[in-house]
């Protein structure tokens, strides 16, 4: 049995009738109640800010040597997490001090994680964050 992409590729359905299906297929009435709630959550994510702007509205910032604690949601273990996003029933989620420190210093490479000088969990503040390898954690 093909999938919904294999009947559109091979032209079995129209491009119509494609998004119709993969609409249904996550839950939506069809493609029009799918864009019409997916425009609704754009709508509020514009009235809510930049992604920078949501950023630092949690963040608590002292003086440049002290922690800057993380005011938004957390794990268990104290470390900060922030949404980036929330389209299509899908939470991408990262942790807020890997966030500041790509903010701060640019991106990061797969193997190496963000660490904390100051072994504070929900510390942000860039100038106590450091890469290292897991190992070393």
């Amino acid at each position: 049995m093909k999938s919904i992409w294999h009947k559109f590729r091979d032209g079995d359905i129209s491009s119509t009738e494609y998004h119709n299906l993969w609409a249904i297929s996550k839950g939506h009435k069809n493609w029009s109640d799918y864009m019409n709630k997916r425009n609704h959550i754009m709508k509020r994510h514009k009235k809510r800010g930049t992604l920078e702007e949501r950023f630092w509205s949690k963040v608590v910032k002292k003086e440049e040597d002290e922690c800057w604690e993380w005011n938004g949601a957390k794990l268990s273990a104290g470390y900060g997490h922030f949404h980036l996003s929330h389209l299509d029933d899908i939470s991408v989620k990262i942790s807020a001090h890997r966030l500041m420190y790509i903010l701060t210093y640019g991106n990061i490479g797969k193997s190496l994680i963000v660490r904390h000088k100051c072994d504070n969990p929900g510390c942000v503040n860039p100038k106590h964050l450091v890469l290292g390898m897991d190992v070393q954690h």
